[in-house]
């Protein structure tokens, strides 16, 4: 280890397997194909919760093939709005629709920018500026915040910002979408996939990139759940993140020792 690093908390690149060649898309578009009717989002919520969504039901399920065909059409939709390439925040907590609209960003060539549901009316600015986000989907409220008036709030000012979306009409523009039929861009595995926000008590969010051959995970289990599949085949190096969508339940950096649990959440590989 370099002097530089001494002292340093690090985890080494695990190279031992190769990292696939493939974008965030091209690896749903496989899973659709080789295990279509295999389960890939299961929805968990608190009996009598009403959804965050416009959902009709909180207890949904999709299998690869539905949640390709929903990202599929979500990307349709996005790209009636933004250009691939454009970054689009997602202020939410863990709902289904992240997840197909994260994948429908994949499809898109857009870049997802993360942004924590707990995140400040200042905060969330700093996010949506730093970014130079071109649109932000959000839930209404979360936990007694406001999230919509809070969105209001940090979007002021900001000219870049086109787009505030509503989770709530999630099933009306899906519905709007599913008659467009455009060809859906080709989406390098070298292109940028994510902007990933970390913070620190007192300091601004700091930025971290990704790349479409590097997916990163998603928002760890809180209200809803997403989970199923725990033996699908590995598509990145930690065993947290298995087949898209398959396990939602790790938000931890892909640090794990297999075949060891995750020193973040637990998870038994």
């Amino acid at each position: 280890m370099s002097a530089a690093l001494e002292g340093m908390a690090l985890w080494p690149a695990d190279t031992s397997e190769p990292v696939c060649d493939l974008t965030a898309g091209d690896l749903l578009r496989e899973a659709a194909r080789e295990t279509p009717n295999t389960i890939a989002i299961r929805e968990i919520a608190p009996p009598g919760a009403p959804s965050l969504t416009g959902a009709e039901d909180t207890d949904r399920t999709w299998t690869y093939a539905q949640l390709l065909a929903d990202a599929q059409v979500c990307a349709q939709w996005l790209l009636t709005r933004f250009t691939p390439g454009e970054r689009i925040v997602v202020w939410a907590p863990n709902v289904p629709e992240w997840i197909v609209l994260q994948y429908g960003i994949a499809l898109a060539g857009l870049v997802l920018v993360t942004a924590n549901p707990a995140l400040r009316s200042s905060e969330l600015r700093y996010v949506l500026d730093q970014s130079r986000a071109a649109g932000i989907f959000f839930t209404s409220d979360f936990r007694g915040t406001d999230m919509a008036a809070v969105t209001a709030e940090a979007a002021t000012g900001l000219a870049g910002l086109r787009e505030q979306v509503n989770f709530t009409t999630w099933p009306a523009l899906m519905a709007e979408a599913r008659d467009l039929d455009a060809d859906l861009p080709l989406v390098r595995p070298d292109e940028p996939a994510q902007i990933q926000y970390t913070s620190a008590p007192q300091v601004s969010p700091r930025e971290r990139y990704s790349r479409t051959a590097a997916w990163s995970p998603t928002p760890a289990t809180s209200g809803s759940a997403a989970s199923s599949n725990p033996q699908a085949p590995m598509s990145a190096p930690c065993r947290c993140f298995t087949r898209p969508a398959a396990r939602w339940a790790c938000s931890a950096p892909p640090t794990c020792a297999l075949p060891s649990s995750c020193s973040s959440c637990s998870t038994r590989h």
